[in-house]
């Protein structure tokens, strides 16, 4: 009896004392949807099957994994706002390298906590960009969720192209506490 009230104590104090944490959330998406009519298969390469969001304390991570290999291009959509229709940021991969817009601006955000990178054994792009670039605003607040939208894309957007969870869906609300 004294072990399971000690558990039982412990589980509680561990529970109030360890620090708020981030949600997490895994997206699947079909196989061979990639594919728009006319287009290519071109080998499985840009086939998204998983994307995982993580709202972390001082990042938001979107790992997006791929059935054989990511194409060029990655566009992660990036919603802040409930009240406000669409994504208010869009991370974007290209050769060129990795930018991050907010919606209506033609200036990429100054922004030197963002990134793209690709790991080869887990045919993952690994990309994540600091709460602190998605403010609105100087003295905005940094989300307390975000939902997103991924785009794997070849390089003229025609032949491949896989939108997850759908080319107009977003991914639930992953919030952060």
């Amino acid at each position: 009896m004294r072990l399971l009230i000690a558990a039982a104590l412990s589980a509680v104090l561990v529970g109030v004392g360890s620090p708020a944490s981030a949600e997490r959330i895994t997206i699947t998406d079909p196989a061979h949807d990639h594919v728009p009519p006319g287009g290519s298969d071109l080998g499985g390469a840009g086939d998204v099957i998983r994307v995982r969001v993580d709202h972390a304390p001082k990042r938001v991570f979107v790992d997006t994994v791929f059935r054989v290999e990511p194409y060029e291009n990655l566009d992660v959509s990036i919603d802040t706002r409930r009240g406000r229709p669409g994504a208010e940021f869009l991370l974007l991969r290209t050769y060129l390298g990795v930018t991050l817009w907010r919606d209506g601006k033609d200036k990429p955000v100054t922004c030197a906590d963002k990134g793209v990178k690709y790991l080869k054994k887990q045919k993952t792009w690994a990309a994540h960009v600091n709460r602190g670039c998605l403010r609105w605003g100087k003295k905005g607040d940094t989300p307390r969720q975000v939902r997103v939208r991924v785009l794997s894309a070849s390089d003229d957007y025609y032949f491949t192209r896989d939108y997850v969870p759908g080319r107009k869906k977003f991914s639930r609300w992953v919030g952060h506490n």
